[in-house]
């Protein structure tokens, strides 16, 4: 490195809209990483480089991926013709009409051991360099305004012979128009005589409509006495809209329900009695094929989600059925074990029976499964993780 460097930093820098909107996507870090940008396009010269050698400033906060996302997402760059990055101005910059180059041109800091002119002859030359940059700006800018002066002289100008051009055009078509406006008027005789010739062709109206009557009735009594037989167009009656059926039979999607598959193991895990309820799959599915059938949903199963979501709220999130299932399967594996002994799920403590540490009755039933507790209110079993 030369030495060290320093750029100004606007204040109000903030304010635009387009750091306001990168810090909403980075958040607090969105500001810092613009700044880091700029603070490391600095090492180079005109405050340019490449995309590719910012990458070796990538660090732990500040990553690749952060950096390429401001550098090419968030419109404070841009791209001059050799390819390199170009800071675009802040809002609060675009009040001064210096070049962006200039304005964050790095400068170098005064240090001690330095061989400088003294203060007043650089203070000095500073002056004269902004004072050469202001008039040139200033002569440009005046240039524009007689341009556009000039032009809109041109537009006026044309506007003017054009409405003159209108102004003869109306005047030559003013005599046209009235002499279309006497010939489309009607003379009073003509009216007069209008209503003699409507009176004429009522009366021939009226004639040719009794002689067609005459005529009708006589062909219709020649049809009835050859026994014409007429035969009556069918009127079409509208369709009701047919109701959407089913691509298969609903004990298809009953039968491919499998408890192997990530949908049958959250089955399974909700319904709170999952090994239960897959050791009694096949039961479970016979179950809930004959409640479908006694509650008249055989029309409402048209596809396989549709059966799976009626299976998940019939096994497991339904409380009444879900609790019914349960106590039906706990039936079934308790008629399944009934050789064995009934009280294997208890144990005896000085020849009483208990439960985790807990008294039974004597008059209890045997306990069900290694999940049930006594209810002393209701005496009964129930599920211990109900």
């Amino acid at each position: 490195m030369k030495g060290h460097f320093y750029f100004t930093h606007p204040i109000e820098a903030s304010l635009d809209p387009r750091m306001e909107a990168m810090e909403e996507k980075l958040h607090g870090k969105g500001f810092g990483v613009y700044w880091y940008i700029r603070e490391k396009m600095s090492y180079f010269s005109n405050n340019r480089c490449r995309l590719k050698d910012l990458k070796p400033f990538a660090t732990r906060y500040y990553t690749k991926q952060m950096i390429e996302w401001v550098v090419l997402e968030s419109g404070l760059f841009g791209c001059d013709e050799a390819g390199n990055i170009v800071p675009l101005k802040l809002q609060c910059e675009q009040e001064s009409e210096t070049d962006p180059a200039d304005a964050w041109q790095p400068v170098l800091c005064p240090t001690e051991n330095r061989e400088t002119a003294p203060k007043t002859t650089g203070k000095n030359s500073r002056k004269t360099t902004k004072n050469t940059r202001n008039t040139s700006v200033s002569g440009k800018k005046t240039a524009e305004n007689n341009e556009n002066r000039t032009k809109i002289s041109e537009k006026t100008a044309e506007i003017d012979e054009k409405s003159s051009e209108n102004s003869k055009k109306t005047a030559k078509n003013g005599p046209k128009t009235a002499q279309n406006s006497t010939k489309k008027a009607p003379k009073p005789t003509e009216i007069a005589a209008q209503p003699s010739e409507n009176e004429a062709t009522e009366n021939n109206i009226r004639t040719q409509s009794n002689t067609n009557t005459s005529t009708i009735y006589k062909e219709k009594k020649k049809e009835k006495e050859k026994d014409v037989v007429v035969v009556a167009t069918p009127t079409t009656t509208p369709t009701p809209s047919a109701s959407p059926t089913a691509i298969r039979p609903w004990q298809q999607y009953v039968a491919e329900l499998n408890s192997d598959s990530e949908w049958g193991q959250i089955v399974c895990m909700k319904s709170g009695y999952g090994a239960l309820l897959k050791k009694h799959w096949k039961t479970a599915k016979e179950l809930f094929r004959q409640h479908v059938i006694a509650m008249g949903k055989e029309q409402s199963l048209l596809t396989q989600d549709e059966a799976k979501r009626y299976f998940m709220s019939f096994a497991a999130t339904c409380p009444t059925t879900a609790g019914e299932l349960r106590q039906q399967l706990l039936r079934l594996e308790q008629a399944a074990t009934a050789t064995a002994d009934p009280y294997r799920y208890e144990q005896r403590l000085d020849g009483r029976r208990t439960c985790n540490g807990r008294p039974i009755p004597d008059d209890a039933p045997p306990r069900p499964d290694d999940h049930s507790t006594w209810n002393s209110r209701l005496k009964r079993w129930e599920p211990e993780y109900g």
